[in-house]
């Protein structure tokens, strides 16, 4: 056995779990924002939770975040691929770890085509005239089955 492949061998493994958990991360991320963010816009109105994602995810530190949160994930995902294939790791590892990179280049593919749309919304205005808390509160009465969950804000 040659050196270079306990060295490979120790590399590879410390990548795969510096992926898992940070894909991790991302997965539960994923989950929470499913599974209580969204069920919580039915409690607290469609005009408080466009404010809170405004001051979150819409935030500069948002695009920031979101931006190397997803970036980064391709880059360690893919990244792990290829060091599985270098050192000509198990067969089971080389296809889990081509899968998974698959799978966060199509995510990637299918974040950038949204964020190019909202892009040119935001240059063209489209954002700043139809989200303000007027037109998302016009919006939450019309689409809200129970229109007094609509914030005080709104109705002035």
């Amino acid at each position: 056995m040659n050196p270079q492949d306990g060295r490979s061998t120790r590399t590879l493994t410390w990548l795969l779990a510096v992926t898992t958990g940070f894909e991790g991360i991302r997965a539960g991320a994923g989950t929470f924002r499913m599974l209580i963010d969204l069920p919580a816009r039915t409690q607290v109105g469609a005009v408080a939770f466009a404010d809170f994602s405004r001051a979150t995810d819409l935030s500069t530190a948002g695009y920031i975040f979101y931006a190397l949160y997803g970036i980064g994930g391709v880059v360690l995902t893919c990244g792990t691929w290829i060091v599985a294939r270098r050192v000509r790791a198990a067969l089971a590892i080389r296809r889990l770890s081509a899968f998974a990179s698959w799978c966060s280049l199509l995510i990637l593919a299918m974040t950038a085509r949204a964020a190019r749309r909202e892009a040119a919304r935001r240059a063209t205005g489209w954002l700043a005239r139809r989200v303000t808390p007027e037109g998302t509160a016009a919006f939450a009465a019309h689409h809200e089955p129970n229109n007094e969950r609509v914030d005080e804000r709104s109705r002035r």
